[in-house]
């Protein structure tokens, strides 16, 4: 009974990726530069519910210059997972006023009972990188973020 359950619940949440995956491609891709720690890299924004649930999954590699930018309607605590992600990555949590409030670093891939990361703080804007990126670059916690949007 228990796997059945699981195979359903899988079953929907990729019927729900596909439908995310198709109106993702549709939809018109979006960059702004984002300055993080003395660095700037070209982010592409995922400001809609469609982009934010595809995120990164699509993608072969993720380059040290890339990232992508999460724009949530309102501050909260949300959650992120590497559901069939294809390599690992750094999450920068943001607050509304822009500030670095929390970040996970090498979050791994995963394809079944996969590890949801959240913010101890609410957050406005969350950041994709490179795993590696925050290690690299010294990202700390009441850092500010620079980005136009």
């Amino acid at each position: 009974m228990k796997k059945k359950i699981n195979f359903i619940v899988i079953g929907v949440a990729l019927i729900f990726s596909l439908l995310c995956c198709l109106l993702n491609f549709f939809s018109q891709r979006k960059f702004t530069k984002v300055s993080i720690s003395n660095k700037t890299i070209k982010a592409e924004v995922a400001d809609n519910l469609a982009k934010r649930t595809v995120g990164l999954s699509e993608r072969e590699e993720l380059k040290e210059n890339e990232g992508m930018l999460f724009i949530f309607d309102k501050e909260g605590h949300y959650g992120f997972w590497m559901l069939n992600m294809k390599f690992p990555i750094d999450i920068v949590w943001i607050s509304k006023n822009k500030t670095i409030v929390g970040f996970v670093e090498n979050a791994k891939p995963c394809t079944y009972n996969c590890t949801v990361y959240k913010p101890n703080k609410p957050i406005l804007y969350a950041l994709e990188v490179r795993s590696g990126f925050c290690k690299k670059y010294n990202v700390r916690s009441g850092q500010k973020v620079f980005f136009d949007i």
